[in-house]
């Protein structure tokens, strides 16, 4: 017998157990309660001290206890189980024990145990039913290759769990003498969105929201009017939350402000949403095609700028994506058919804005408070002769740590005043209200404050210091002065300071801040400049993102490049509309893996773009070839790889790498695997001494070898691991791997192929990339027998709404293939030939499964049902298709379809 006589410390393995409707029992059956609870003890803490666990808490009938390692949890949880469900209990007094894995770092203290992980494992075992062992996702990554024999896991999917902000992916304990059958999981909504959590508290409008959320109920466009600064966004965001129940596909918020162009704004909505451009079709259809039939709240912020692309889109929207619902915010109506203006006015002056105001001074000078009624009188007569805009309040508000409330009230009783004897329009008039109390703020800034601030309006989204440093230091101010400037504008409320995170303190500015310096920079000549200062800069950062993407420190790369991915769109653009190639090549080669393996469809554009720009190079050609293969365009990806291979005087010269690999790709996922083995040899030969290159071409190489050279995969495979050590980089690794796991697949190496594969999944949740993830899934589930076990198709159905997420359509036609083979041989003729029917329309023919395909075939040719249910399959497009598929996989059709869009618009 093992008893764990020290405590575990740091990294932590944590078993909780409760027993399900304790308090019930033991009203009814007291007696026989007590005596079952005394065995049930004896059981529990028995299994757990033979697996050495320590239990540290007892609590009633709950047991918590600590394990050195994952896999002796999950040992003693099933130990407990089955002799638990074997015990004969004392008649009416059946003990059904729920249990929940969870493991991570854990703070120790007076022999007890604190922090997330410890929370985390409470609420796992909240969730479970009685006689159910649950266990996290970080759990079975560990345990999932050391489970004893006939123990299982099987995913049910991903849940939140009560008072936690992140979502847990959950797996169920499976095994002989245990049960195995319960109902599904009460956990709360999983509703995904992106709704941005404010820096500073909402005051005020409780009841505008109330209303708002009302006016919502049942229409397809509300547009939230008024001037800037008068608190849109943040009645939108507000709003938005309050209703995220609602919209159980997601509540999805655009930001449009740093959209420089308005081509680019229906791009910035797809790539909020995760929507590939569909083939034949423009970007704005494939939107709103994703949309269509979802409950969705599209928030599309700061369409005054862009104002007839954001109409397109949210009329397109309206029209074509019932029941989507648009909330705009604007300085001006859409002006488009159904259109609900919703007015935004002003805070009340005596009530809310000097609730406002207080509130804020606060935050700037903690020890602020009003003197008296003098004090108290003069702050209500500020926030009247301000109108009551939250942003002029803020402004003002920032001043108190050198003025006090009277001091701002004269300060600003002359400028105001100049306002008073004007007729115009109340909108009009509020702006000017507004404008006049920027200029104020503006012209107490000293001379190289309002120099910075004006620099700073070149940013699209937020940023932080040393790109303020990097783009807005030069012989009047330098690195240095940047910085304690920067300072200086934060305490004024000029400039906004995020909360910091890992990735430390970012900053921005409000929209009308933003025009205002932008106005002012313009009109001292020096926009453009700093334009082309803010593109070279967001290229030598994209550079240090490659690096750290590419290399040991892969983790921080995707954290750069997708943070600063405003600032780099806004780099993009300049350096399109000004024709400059180099640091538009510098961004797009260092992005490159970056929007391959986290599904940036944005940056695809921005290659086909680009190749219209004089001097640029193979590269270009090649990435937009990678963006014709993504979207399943295989014969364009073949093209544009090919005119960029005639740039290249030399066809194994590095340069040529991208246009290889958009070629090789492109021919083998159309069926010429002929064409593509010279080209993967191509393409090996162009990877030079890059070993994170190598390692890509030679993975691409055995997959390519298994079609057609079967003799060459394992030298190919074992070149593809060696060179993706020797590269460091975890994204790489998991790529490489996925390659030659693929192969080992199409060799009818299952085994291998799902170890494989388990290590690709592994690295790829590690290091963020998100395709990789779904193509993982995917060929484990071809490796596993169908069998029409509950684990089989839960595996089939998570690996359906990964690739549906992500619009994955080459894997996703892989992945039909190989179900419609599966359900074939299990007989299963209408589902099968449905499936078929779709393929043999619109589907790619995957060399990989050449094997199944011919006995689908066989299997459909002679089976007597087939005909029929051919001529009673449905037309169905790429959507639907897919939730074919999961609603037969699925117990709960309905359900599985709401996850499959929370899933997809994550």
């Amino acid at each position: 017998m093992i008893v764990q006589s020290a405590q575990p410390s740091g990294t932590v393995t944590f078993l909780f157990t409760d027993v399900e409707g304790s308090t019930r029992l033991w009203e009814q059956r007291r007696e026989a309660m007590r005596v079952a609870l005394e065995r049930h003890d004896e059981i529990v803490r028995s299994a757990i001290e033979f697996r050495g666990g320590y239990v540290f808490s007892t609590a009633g009938d709950a047991f918590s206890a600590a394990f050195a390692t994952p896999g002796e949890a999950v040992a003693a949880a099933v130990d407990a189980q089955r002799a638990l469900q074997a015990e004969p209990w004392p008649d009416g007094a059946g003990i059904q024990v729920r249990m929940g894995i969870h493991v991570g770092v854990a703070d120790q203290r007076d022999g007890d145990y604190f922090g997330p992980a410890v929370n985390r494992s409470a609420r796992l075992m909240g969730l479970a039913s009685g006689g159910q062992m649950l266990v996290s996702l970080a759990v079975e990554e560990l345990v999932r290759d050391d489970l004893a024999s006939g123990v299982g896991l099987r995913a049910l999917g991903e849940h939140k769990l009560r008072g936690l902000s992140r979502p847990e992916t959950v797996f169920q304990v499976v095994g002989p003498g245990v049960a195995h059958e319960f109902p599904p999981l009460e956990s709360a909504a999983l509703v995904p969105g992106n709704l941005p959590s404010p820096v500073s508290s909402f005051v005020g409008r409780l009841n505008e929201v109330k209303e708002l959320a009302a006016a919502l109920d049942g229409r397809r466009l509300v547009t939230l009017v008024g001037p800037g600064g008068v608190g849109k966004t943040r009645l939108a965001i507000a709003t938005a939350a309050t209703l995220a129940d609602a919209f159980p596909d997601g509540t999805w918020f655009v930001e449009l402000a740093p959209i420089g162009a308005s081509d680019a704004v229906v791009h910035a909505v797809a790539s909020t949403l995760s929507v590939l451009r569909e083939e034949d079709s423009t970007m704005l259809e494939s939107v709103v095609g994703s949309l269509a039939g979802r409950r969705a709240l599209v928030v599309l912020d700061n369409c005054e700028h862009v104002i007839d692309a954001a109409a397109e889109i949210a009329l397109a929207i309206g029209q074509g994506a019932a029941p989507v619902t648009v909330m705009a915010t604007s300085r001006e109506p859409l002006g488009v058919s159904g259109e609900q203006v919703w007015p935004v006015g002003p805070l009340d002056p005596a009530i809310e804005a000097v609730e406002l105001f207080v509130e804020r001074a606060r935050s700037v000078n903690p020890s602020f408070a009003l003197a008296g009624s003098d004090d108290r009188d003069a702050l209500a007569g500020l926030c009247v002769r301000l109108d009551g805009i939250p942003l002029a309040v803020e402004l003002a508000a920032g001043r108190v740590r050198s003025m006090t409330v009277r001091e701002l009230a004269v300060r600003l009783d002359d400028r105001f005043r100049l306002l008073r004897g004007s007729h115009r329009a109340v909108t009009e008039q509020r702006q000017a209200t507004l404008f006049a109390t920027v200029e104020w703020s503006y012209q107490l800034l000293e001379e190289d404050e309002q120099v910075l601030f004006d620099r700073l309006s070149v940013f699209a989204g937020s940023f932080d210091a040393a790109a303020a440093e990097g783009v807005c230091s030069d012989d009047r101010l330098d690195q240095l002065d940047v910085v304690d400037l920067l300072d200086s504008l934060v305490h004024r409320s000029m400039v906004r300071a995020d909360q910091p995170t890992q990735r430390g303190t970012r900053f921005s500015l409000l929209e009308t801040m933003r025009q205002f310096g932008r106005d002012r920079l313009t009109a001292r000549g020096e926009y453009g400049a700093f334009q082309s200062a803010h593109l070279r800069y967001y290229a030598s950062v994209a550079s240090q993102g490659r690096e750290w993407f590419e290399g040991s420190a892969n983790l921080a790369g995707p954290d750069v490049l997708g943070g600063e991915w405003a600032n780099l769109r806004a780099a993009v653009q300049h350096a399109l509309s000004t024709d400059q190639p180099q640091p538009l090549e510098e961004i797009l080669r260092a992005a490159y893996f970056f929007a391959i393996f986290t599904n940036r469809q944005e940056y695809y554009e921005w290659a086909s773009q680009a190749t219209a720009v004089a001097g640029i190079s193979a590269f270009v050609w090649g990435a937009a070839g990678w963006a014709a293969n993504m979207d399943g365009s295989f014969n364009e990806a073949i093209e544009l790889g090919r005119r960029g291979l005639e740039l290249v005087a030399d066809h194994t010269d590095p340069e040529a790498w991208a246009c290889w690999f958009a070629v090789t790709v492109g021919y083998f996922h159309s069926g010429s695997v002929e064409q593509s083995t010279p080209a993967v040899y191509a393409l090996i030969a162009a990877s030079g001494e890059d070993h994170n290159r190598c390692a890509i071409a030679a993975g691409l190489g055995a997959f390519v070898a298994a079609a057609g050279r079967p003799d060459e995969v394992d030298a190919l495979a074992e070149q593809a691991r060696r060179h993706a050590k020797l590269g460091h980089s975890p994204v790489i690794q998991s790529f490489a791997e996925y390659l030659v796991s693929r192969a080992a697949f199409t060799l009818g190496r299952l085994e291998e192929s799902a170890a494989a594969t388990h290590r690709v999944l592994a690295l790829a949740r590690q290091s963020g990339a998100v395709t990789i993830e779904s193509a993982a899934l995917m060929n484990l589930a071809l490796c596993t027998p169908e069998d029409g076990s509950a684990q089989t198709r839960s595996l089939w159905s998570d690996t359906l709404v990964h690739l549906q997420r992500f619009r994955n359509w080459t894997n996703t036609w892989t992945a039909l293939e190989g179900l419609a083979s599966d359900w074939a041989g299990r007989d299963l003729i209408e589902q099968a030939a449905t499936l078929a029917k779709y393929i043999s329309q619109h589907g790619a023919a995957s060399p990989s499964l050449t094997e199944r395909r011919q006995r689908m075939t066989e299997i459909l040719r002679q089976h007597p049902q087939v005909t029929q249910a051919l001529a009673n399959a449905p037309d169905l497009d790429r959507d639907q298709v897919v939730e074919y598929a999961l609603q037969r996989l699925t117990v709960d059709p309905s359900d599985r379809g709401r996850i499959v869009v929370a899933q997809r618009f994550r």
